[in-house]
């Protein structure tokens, strides 16, 4: 579902517009475990960040947060406007497919792009 999302016209016009990102088809979903982490994921989701409005009545709004992964790949956190969204649960999608350097290699990197927001928790992706 998360790549038919992506690929919705308004939401990769809204993706380009606002964040400057052709997404990559799908997100990545990492769940984040330690409790320290929550806490810093919880403080940035009540930032403002960038929203992303649905145009069409079946969708919900996100709110993004613009992050560089591993440094060099341009991307975004993806927080969909959910009551029942899980609060450790971290989409992110990004300008290319996601790699790991080995299949065992459960985390992964970023730097957000906005000095105003606290660094990003550690987390493992799930697969």
């Amino acid at each position: 579902m998360a790549a038919d999302f992506t690929q919705v016209p308004w939401v990769k016009n809204q993706f380009a517009c606002k964040l400057d990102i052709e997404a990559y088809p799908g997100t990545l979903n990492l769940e984040i475990t330690e409790p320290e982490d929550l806490r810093a994921f919880e403080s940035l989701k009540a930032r403002e960040g960038v929203e992303i409005t649905p145009e069409q009545a079946s969708f919900c709004s996100a709110r993004c947060y613009p992050v560089l992964i591993a440094g060099k790949v341009k991307g975004a956190i993806v927080f969909p406007c959910v009551t029942d969204y899980p609060k450790n649960k971290m989409e992110l999608i990004a300008l290319s497919t996601y790699e790991r350097p080995f299949p065992s290699t459960p985390v992964i990197s970023w730097k957000w792009k906005s000095s105003k927001i606290p660094h990003p928790p550690s987390s493992k992706r799930k697969d």
